[in-house]
């Protein structure tokens, strides 16, 4: 029990490898890792359970740098193409954007630049600083130059 303000008690919370479980990610199962057999398969599904997702990391990064390659081009390409009595015109995000700023609607400007440009550029920016900082993130150089300082501050 941990002590908590007000004198209440309150459970410490448990991860579920200290626990002894692993979860099945097809049909959602906790099953005790002392009851897996050889093939560690699920005893409901028969799928097959790791204890972690092999190359989670790895694909993450995949997914990462696959979404900046798109997330320029997306906000730089003409997204909409418009026809008139003065005649036609391209639009992209950013361009959008401007418009709307100049023409008085910075309202619509602010969420369209919020929605379009701030959460997905953060979005990389946490995912690319959780990335760097995962422990099993294997075969780059962040994890090997963050194991050396470890290491080296242990040592002295």
């Amino acid at each position: 029990m941990v002590d908590c303000p007000r004198g209440q008690d309150m459970p410490v919370l448990r991860q579920s490898f200290e626990l002894g479980l692993v979860l099945c990610r097809t049909c959602g199962l906790a099953v005790s890792r002392a009851s897996l057999g050889v093939d560690r398969r699920c005893p409901r599904c028969q799928g097959r359970i790791e204890q972690r997702t092999p190359f989670s990391t790895e694909m993450t990064l995949a997914w990462l740098i696959a979404g900046i390659v798109f997330y320029v081009p997306a906000n730089l390409l003409p997204v909409m193409h418009t026809r008139g009595l003065l005649g036609e015109a391209d639009s992209t995000i950013l361009g959008g954007i401007l418009e709307f700023w100049r023409s008085g609607d910075w309202d619509i400007a602010l969420l369209i630049f919020i929605a379009s440009v701030a959460v997905p550029f953060t979005k990389f920016i946490a995912i690319g600083l959780l990335l760097i900082s995962a422990p099993h993130f294997t075969g780059s150089w962040s994890s090997s130059v963050i194991g050396r300082c470890s290491t080296s501050s242990l040592s002295h």
